[in-house]
């Protein structure tokens, strides 16, 4: 978080992520066609002769039938399934379905934090040996100052590493070496994400409460490096283009939230005042400025 501003939420954001893709429905096969006998039941029964021609075969049921239909009492009855009504064959047990939709959010979700430090990673590579001093977006702060801020909290100890007992072994100095330090912090958490055994542990995460790994990165660590991308290119002059997925992906969920959610993030500290921009502005100049940046 910036020394005054408190423009930096590594704690709050977790509402910025918020919705996933669903994945695509599995097609379901076929069922298997009714036994001859059972269509001959069924065409009897609704086209018999045993009431007025405009009542609905639903009305000319018994009345033990109507009430397991309908339910005499408004409640829900049990389904009730009848050779009439024979069920698909799945392929696969619905557990199996519910393990590939996780394996596939663990993937994505690692696929993305990958992107974005790699991004991060490159600015960092590129930044001139002259402008780490030079001053960055967050008041107070130089260049090498939003390296450092990464690389102090994501180890821990405590959020977000720490948390979760993942080990970065040595970080070097940013002073010397600030791509290096940042290295070895990205390459931990890639590793704890690509470990479903650790991706999947669910930790007490403090104000975000008990989050997964693989959650917790998504809605803290990931978004926060994404905006520090910006700051750092920002300061040292170079390409400040961010991730044109991720920032779409970020932007539908702030604006998606209600005015008092808002109103609670701002009065939490970790944000300062949104900005104001026009209704035409892009999708990362409409991000950055409910970070209290302007492009």
């Amino acid at each position: 978080m910036s020394p005054d501003t408190g423009i930096d939420a590594p704690f709050h954001v977790r509402a910025i992520t918020a919705g996933r893709d669903d994945l695509r429905p599995r097609t379901v096969p076929p069922t298997k066609p009714h036994r001859r006998d059972d269509h001959d039941r069924v065409r009897d029964r609704d086209t018999s002769d045993d009431g007025p021609d405009d009542v609905p075969p639903l009305a000319r049921l018994t009345e033990r039938e109507s009430r397991e239909r309908t339910g005499d009492d408004c409640r829900a009855q049990p389904v009730r399934h009848s050779p009439r009504e024979p069920q698909p064959d799945l392929p696969f047990p619905m557990s199996f379905v519910g393990a590939c939709r996780q394996n596939v959010l663990m993937t994505q979700i690692a696929t993305r934090f990958e992107r974005v430090s790699a991004a991060f990673a490159a600015r960092v590579e590129a930044v001139p040996a002259d402008a780490w001093d030079r001053p960055a977006p967050c008041e107070g702060w130089v260049a090498r100052d939003v390296v450092r801020h990464l690389v102090d909290w994501l180890p821990g100890p405590g959020f977000l590493l720490g948390t979760f007992g993942v080990e970065t072994g040595p970080i070097p100095s940013v002073d010397s070496d600030p791509a290096a330090a940042w290295e070895v912090v990205r390459i931990a958490i890639q590793r704890a994400l690509d470990d479903p055994s650790i991706a999947t542990r669910v930790e007490d995460c403090g104000p975000p409460g008990r989050l997964s790994l693989e959650d917790a990165v998504d809605m803290t660590c990931t978004p926060d490096v994404l905006i520090h991308t910006w700051d750092l290119a920002r300061a040292a002059g170079l390409d400040e283009r961010l991730d044109r997925d991720e920032v779409h992906r970020q932007l539908v969920g702030i604006e998606a939230m209600p005015p008092e959610a808002d109103e609670a993030m701002r009065a939490s500290g970790h944000f300062g005042p949104r900005l104001v921009v026009s209704d035409d502005a892009d999708e990362q100049t409409r991000l950055l400025a409910f970070m209290g940046r302007r492009s």
